[in-house]
């Protein structure tokens, strides 16, 4: 198969063949053709034709309203301000959108699907059922005003509003209610974010639905992000924390003050890396005595990745460009 790739590659102007022997899988792109062996995806458009993971789509927000990173699979067809589609994935279902200046709308019908403890979870936290989805926004001057809605046979109508607004760098949103959706489901979700020459701030709060089960908590998650470059240097504060349904809280935090080629990292307020790059060649070393040395080599449109770390893995990457 990778020979095979490989041949249709060369063929073929402005794509590029990516290979990982560690995994034994492969990543094609070319201007209409995108497969991932690894996560068994693939996109194939052609004219106003598009086929397989569905990318950059407005209509996601139809199963996942608060964060809009809903993953579709299906078949999409665009003429003109105009979209019908025919979904696999996250439902199977066919729709129409409508992407206007001013107005978007879009709607879709969900075929029956089989749900899991259907007696003990409600609709929005298990698979999705049957029903009608649908969602509308106006965008004017910065300011976008919205909502999904939906009815679901086994839980009658539900909505999520939605408000939004951008200006001089600032992009503030805010929306709350109940929907059945796929990934994080909340009823509260606030994000906030300012972006500038040389500073960068982003923070996220999102409160999930009431427990239904005995020993379940409501979930919640937030992210703060600040960024602050000026030259060749600069500080990043990452963090992040979830309060899932099981009780258990999980946190993340990095640091990272760079200049130059060398960088230091600070993660989970625990271990510290020291790494330095130069052309070619990057070595990061950690506190707690571990290392990772890459090297990148480029000739003639192919490039080589070769990573090893302490704890004995090695890694390599090969990509053939055309």
């Amino acid at each position: 198969m990778f020979i095979l790739l490989l041949l249709v590659c060369s063929t073929l102007n402005g794509s590029s063949l990516s290979y990982y022997p560690e995994r034994n899988s492969f990543t094609f792109v070319s201007e209409n053709m995108y497969i991932n062996s690894y996560q068994e995806v693939f996109n194939i458009s052609y004219g106003n034709l598009e086929a397989g993971l569905l990318s950059d789509r407005y209509y996601e927000r139809l199963y996942s309203p608060f964060t809009n990173k809903a993953e579709l699979e299906g078949l999409a067809i665009r003429r003109n301000e105009r979209e019908f589609f025919l979904l696999e994935e996250p439902a199977l279902s066919t729709g129409y959108f409508y992407f206007g200046k001013v107005m978007k709308l879009a709607f879709a019908f969900d075929l029956k699907n089989e749900s899991k403890e259907a007696f003990l979870l409600r609709n929005d936290e298990r698979e999705l059922g049957e029903g009608f989805r649908g969602d509308i926004s106006f965008d004017l001057a910065g300011l976008t005003l919205g909502s999904t809605f939906g009815f679901f046979p086994s839980i009658g109508g539900r909505y999520v509003l939605k408000g939004g607004i951008k200006r001089k760098g600032f992009d503030v949103n805010y929306a709350f209610g109940v929907f059945p959706g796929v990934g994080r489901v909340y009823e509260e979700y606030v994000s906030v974010a300012y972006k500038s020459k040389y500073i960068d701030i982003l923070y996220i709060f999102g409160k999930g639905s009431e427990p239904v089960k005995v020993g379940n908590w409501r979930e919640r998650y937030s992210r703060e992000r600040i960024a602050v470059k000026y030259g060749n240097g600069g500080l990043v504060i990452d963090q992040r924390g979830t309060f899932g349904k099981s009780g258990k809280l999980s946190f993340s935090s990095v640091m990272t003050l760079y200049c130059s080629r060398w960088t230091v990292s600070w993660n989970n307020l625990d271990v510290v890396y020291l790494s330095y790059r130069k052309r070619n060649v990057s070595l990061r070393i950690g506190t707690d005595l571990s290392w990772r040395l890459k090297f990148s080599f480029e000739r003639k449109k192919r490039n080589f990745n070769f990573t090893f770390s302490s704890d004995g893995k090695a890694s390599c990457y090969l990509n053939y460009s055309y």
